[in-house]
């Protein structure tokens, strides 16, 4: 019977991992960082933050203009921040309400501008025409958790982590002035 002290057992062992590891960050480096990657130059852009204000009169006074806005919203929510970022064109232009228990709503509004239509993954689309406008939902399953459209100059999106009626998104539409 051939016996092996418990020290030449763990040198073994520590040695075996030493070289697998090497030999894993060698391959690694050829094989999920090719040179092309290590070499990219090309930056994406981050998005500015939303500057913060008290009022949708506040931004008005800061873009020169009227500014619709959502007047009416399911019960229980409350609008918690309205906020602004200079965009490629224009402003974008977001107001937030909440329900604590429930999530939030969000009207957006930016300067229309080509390919900047929102991504919808895992969506259903659907067109509709209402109060004059062609307005897109967005929905799973039948529960609607978005509506979008454009005029002349600006895209909307009205959207909630919560679905609604077809009803009630109808209402927060037309309440938008």
């Amino acid at each position: 019977m051939i016996t092996v002290s418990q020290k030449t057992v763990l040198l073994t062992m520590v040695i075996g991992f030493l070289v697998l590891s090497v030999l894993g960050l060698h391959r690694a480096k050829t094989v999920v960082l090719p040179q092309a990657v290590m070499e990219a130059s090309e930056s994406v852009p981050i998005p500015q933050p939303l500057i913060k204000k008290e009022t949708v009169e506040e931004i008005q006074q800061v873009v020169g203009r009227h500014i619709p806005t959502l007047h009416f919203v399911p019960e229980n929510y409350a609008q918690e921040s309205v906020g602004y970022r200079t965009s490629s064109g224009g402003y974008l232009i977001r107001q937030t309400f909440i329900d604590p228990g429930s999530g939030h709503i969000s009207l957006e509004q930016r300067p229309v501008m080509a390919g900047n239509s929102s991504s919808i993954i895992g969506m259903e689309t659907e067109e509709l025409m209402f109060d004059n406008k062609s307005i897109t939902l967005a929905s799973r399953n039948g529960a609607i958790y978005s509506m979008s459209w454009e005029t002349d100059y600006y895209r909307y999106e009205l959207s909630s982590l919560e679905s609604f009626d077809r009803s009630v998104w109808k209402k927060m539409v037309v309440s938008i002035q």
